[in-house]
């Protein structure tokens, strides 16, 4: 009980110093149409009064879903992919596509046909074929160190033997 009357004495003195109306209300609107994330109102209320009074990003997200739900019947919220956008969009987060390291073209559908033939549809290094597990068509020699996508440098290998190769490499 006490917990909730510190709170209620803390939005009153961050209304008054801010000279907001409504807490909940101007909080929502500072998300909804000024685009403001919640860490940027919570730095803005933080910045705004006294030292004693410390609002996380977190507090301000709770706000914003209960009173959006009080007032639209619904959260308002903005899922992480919107609000990711909307700091990049704002400048608050650098981002561009990670280049590869390594060119890597698709396998053709022909070539991978012809491994698979070639080697039965069956793992080379256990024998499992396509019914028993997902097979996969494997560089013997990888292609961040070199190896080429041709038939000779092609094998069958069974999804758990292709995991075990790859650990085992990550481990040299």
């Amino acid at each position: 009980m006490r917990h909730k009357q510190n709170g209620r004495l803390l939005r009153q003195q961050i209304c008054a110093v801010l000279q907001l109306k409504n807490y909940e209300i101007d909080i929502l609107k500072m998300y909804l149409d000024q685009n403001m994330s919640s860490g940027e109102i919570a730095e803005y209320i933080n910045q705004n009064t006294p030292d004693y009074i410390n609002i996380t990003p977190r507090s301000i997200q709770r706000t914003i879903k209960s009173a959006s739900i009080k007032q639209f019947g619904k959260s308002k919220t903005r899922n992480i992919g919107d609000a990711f956008h909307l700091a990049i969009a704002r400048g608050r987060v650098k981002w561009a596509y990670k280049s590869l390291k390594y060119k890597r073209h698709t396998l053709s559908l022909k070539l991978r046909f012809e491994v698979l033939e070639r080697d039965n549809y069956k793992c080379v290094f256990c024998g499992h074929n396509a019914n028993d597990r997902l097979i996969e068509v494997d560089h013997i020699v990888p292609i961040c160190e070199g190896g080429l996508s041709v038939i000779s440098n092609l094998r069958t290998l069974c999804n758990f033997c292709n995991k075990g190769k790859q650990l085992k490499n990550k481990e040299k």
